[in-house]
This record gives structure tokens, C-alpha cells and sequence, in this order.
């Protein structure tokens, strides 16, 4: 199940936090298996080539688009999003304007 997203604050405005947890520390995870990153995330190998001494690419670490089916009695159901036709340059999130309108 997912959290309703909360928005954080800055000052007086509404704000995003966000982050990528790439890799995971061998020591914390002794158990854990390595895998490939997608070559949509990874196209030229770069953090591959990262992942090296304690860093480790592992399940916990890989990145799943979900999307919110919402079915005639107004059911919610999150499903995994096929992200493989996504070209490497799209971005896909919702953002909410903060601030003034004039900066």
C-alpha cells in the first residue's frame, strides 16, 4: 500500500523531495543479489561501472512506475507501469507549482 503523498515545506511554500537510492551497502545487506540496471536507466553503463567495493544494484534498489487504476465502483489498484517503450530522455512526475507566480 502506498502513503498518501504530504507535501514538505520551504519557508511558507509546499516543496518536493526527491531522491534516487541507486545502490545498497554490502554491510547492510550481505544477503543481497545483484542486478542488472535497465538500459533505459543506464544506457552507457555509468552506474554500473559505480557499483564497485560495498555498493551493490539490488531489488531493493530497482525502480518500479506504478500507475492508479480506479474501476467503476471507485476502487483504487496501483499497477505496475510497463516503462520499456519510455525513451531514456522522458521524465515522467506530477508537479505542483509552489512559490509566487513572480520569482
Amino acid at each position: 500500500m502506498l502513503d498518501h503523498w504530504q507535501p514538505l515545506l520551504f519557508a511558507e511554500y509546499q516543496a518536493i523531495n526527491m531522491a534516487n537510492h541507486y545502490f545498497t551497502s554490502w554491510c547492510q545487506n550481505p544477503n543481497a543479489v545483484p542486478i542488472d540496471f535497465h538500459t533505459l536507466v543506464d544506457p552507457n553503463r555509468m552506474l554500473c561501472d559505480m557499483a564497485v567495493g560495498d555498493l551493490v544494484h539490488c531489488e531493493e534498489n530497482d525502480v518500479h512506475y506504478l500507475e492508479l487504476y480506479i474501476n467503476k465502483d471507485l476502487q483504487e489498484k496501483w499497477v505496475i507501469y510497463n516503462a520499456n517503450p519510455m525513451a531514456h530522455t522522458d521524465f515522467v512526475c506530477q508537479i505542483q507549482k509552489v512559490g509566487p507566480d513572480k520569482v
